[in-house]
């Protein structure tokens, strides 16, 4: 019947629109249902004001539930949509010493893969050593001895870098101050004690999505020093930005066993920005007594009684683990193996090697240098401390998850990022508390090689024209004061089948500057802020302490005050430094931001006896 209907224009008036119909009866029903709908509408404006409005957003949004709209029609039915989704919190659970560690949130490093190598390391050093080996060496070869509660306290202030390391992304750091133990000598620098560390830890840093760097500024003879001069540079040796420092002086500190320097170094390091703890490496101190010999004397114990538990110092020594193995003979040079192994691990699993480099991978002891098994196991000994609190970082990380339900940043931490501030430590046992109360390491300029800090003492250039010398300093190259590196004697000590590997080079040699002459002009040096005034000059051959403080051609100026040599000492006592300035002068004019040292000679031509040769400036 709608075909029926057409809209056509209307005659009765021009521009509105009528409609035709072909049937009668449907005509007058739609005419009908018109009027209806405009009985309707009328009626509806007449209440519209007495009825309540109910606007949609009145009503829960509840899908498949029509709301009434302003208009008094409804609107369409929504298809159902499902209830909003609760994301789930990830979970992670990894397995440490046979217990389950959960971790909550979505960390940014891999820790299954961290906990694996972790769990290599484990193994790999049970099954390599034995049990009733590692019991022994648990107990023996370590200052505090790893069955003791207090290294396990201890472990826990070193895993607090851990922690801040894992949860940043950034490389773990690992500083070393020593002698020629420490670089190495007498062998491939490849087999040295920290590049074995190095390789063996690695993995479980990159895992983790980061790196582990270990950053060695042993020096060895050729230069003089030894551990009484060098602990003050350690900011400029190794950096202030550190996660752990360690020190090792075997031969040097003898039967006094270095603990003046042992708690000097130790403080002065948990002063750099991240706190660090000490670790102290002897490659001695193990008997065949079977009692605890490392690090025993009763100064040190004291030392690892007062920092041990609350800042993480330890020690580990390589006889005290070497003794604890069947058939060690002692301290035999050249021999190869100690009863136990005969070559490193890796020289063992590594099929390119000639008879000569396996031969060498096997010796214990070159001379009092280990050799490569020898770093070996002191590598081992380390490694063991540095699992044992990598786990308890993750455990501190699994615990603060489950405390905020999250994965934790290093800023949840805030127990862990507060600095370590001098008034918060013991007061000092044995160190001159002048030096060691201070919220800042001493300031150092070492101009031997490695060095990987920043120094903090630096000479003045001829171009600077703030200092009070300006216009009377000598450049290099303009006849003044001349810089030197010699690295000849470090370069000797590789063992000569093994002298071509690239890998063998040592790292250490002798920087300085010299002046036998007036014509040199002024050596000026900058000083950064002082708490105590004290000022050390560090010497070389052929330049003595002695003959430095007796040397009457030689000028030392402090704030433009010429420095009365009969107060000049030999200091720290039987060091190669000479100690300038004890502290400030009554009237010292700091007011231009920098206090200056000039050093001169006051003769045109002296032998190199009565010249000068220095290689550390150091300022408190």
């Amino acid at each position: 019947g709608m075909k029926s209907m057409k809209v056509v224009p209307s005659t009765e008036r021009e521009g509105t629109w009528s409609v035709s119909c072909s049937r009668s009866r449907l005509c007058l029903l739609f005419v009908s249902f018109l009027i209806a709908f405009v009985v309707g509408i009328v009626f509806g404006e007449e209440f519209e004001d007495k009825i309540p409005r109910i606007s949609p957003s009145s009503f829960p949004n509840v899908s498949g539930v029509a709301t009434e709209t302003e208009t008094g029609t409804k609107a369409p039915t929504r298809a159902p949509t499902a209830a909003p989704t609760v994301t789930a919190i990830k979970t992670t659970t990894v397995r440490i010493d046979g217990e389950e560690i959960q971790f909550k949130g979505e960390l940014n490093f891999d820790v299954e893969a961290v906990a694996k190598e972790i769990s290599k390391i484990d193994t790999l050093l049970d099954e390599y050593y034995g049990a009733t080996a590692l019991k022994k060496i648990r107990e023996k070869a370590y200052g505090i001895p790893l069955t003791h509660p207090k290294s396990a306290e201890g472990l826990l202030y070193v895993a607090r870098n851990m922690v801040r390391e894992l949860l940043n992304g950034e490389k773990y750091v690992v500083g070393m101050i020593g002698s020629s133990v420490a670089a190495a000598h007498d062998n491939c620098h490849y087999d040295g004690y920290d590049r074995q560390v190095v390789r063996f830890l690695s993995p479980i840093w990159k895992a983790a999505g980061s790196d582990f760097e270990f950053r060695n500024a042993g020096e060895g003879g050729a230069c003089g020093d030894n551990h009484r001069n060098q602990v003050y540079c350690i900011q400029h040796m190794v950096g202030n930005d550190i996660d752990l420092l360690t020190y090792s002086w075997t031969y040097f500190e003898g039967k006094t066993r270095g603990f003046v320097e042992h708690e000097k170094v130790l403080r002065w390091a948990l002063m750099l920005d991240k706190s660090p703890a000490t670790y102290l490496f002897s490659a001695g101190q193990g008997k065949k007594e079977d009692k605890h010999n490392c690090f025993a004397d009763s100064n040190n114990q004291k030392l690892l009684q007062m920092y041990g538990s609350k800042y993480g110092f330890q020690a580990h020594c390589l006889e005290g683990a070497l003794y604890q193995f069947e058939g060690y003979p002692g301290k035999k040079w050249g021999k190869v193996g100690y009863g136990m192994h005969n070559i490193t691990r890796y020289g063992e699993n590594d099929p390119n090697l000639s008879e000569e480099r396996k031969t060498s991978l096997g010796v214990v002891w070159r001379n009092w240098h280990p050799g490569p098994l020898g770093f070996e196991v002191a590598s081992d000994l380390f490694a063991h401390l540095h699992t044992s609190a990598l786990k308890q970082a993750l455990r501190f990380i699994a615990s603060k998850s489950q405390e905020i339900s999250r994965a934790p940043l290093f800023a949840d931490f805030k127990e862990f990022s507060m600095p370590v501030m001098a008034s918060s430590l013991p007061v000092p046992a044995f160190a001159d508390p002048a030096e060691v109360t201070n919220d800042a390491p001493p300031g150092c300029l070492n101009l031997e090689k490695p060095t990987f800090g920043y120094h903090t003492v630096s000479i003045v250039p001829p171009t600077d024209d703030l200092s009070p010398y300006a216009g009377q300093i000598k450049g290099p190259d303009d006849g003044g004061w001349h810089l030197g590196f010699d690295n000849r004697e470090a370069k000797k000590l590789v063992p000569k089948e093994e002298k071509y590997l690239p890998q063998c080079a040592h790292l250490d040699g002798c920087g300085y500057v010299r002046s036998q002459s007036s014509n040199t002009g002024w050596l000026v040096i900058k000083l950064p802020k002082m708490d105590v005034g004290r000022v050390l000059l560090c010497v070389m051959k052929p330049t003595s302490p002695d003959s430095f403080i007796k040397n009457d051609q030689l000028e030392v100026t402090f704030d433009g005050k010429v420095l009365d040599r009969s107060t000049f000492e030999n200091y720290p006592k039987k060091s190669k430094c000479v100690m300038v300035l004890k502290s400030f002068p009554e009237s010292v004019n700091d007011s231009g931001g920098h206090l200056y040292l000039g050093v001169r000679l006051l003769n045109e031509t002296l032998d190199a006896a009565n010249g000068v040769t220095l290689t550390h400036i150091i300022a408190l």
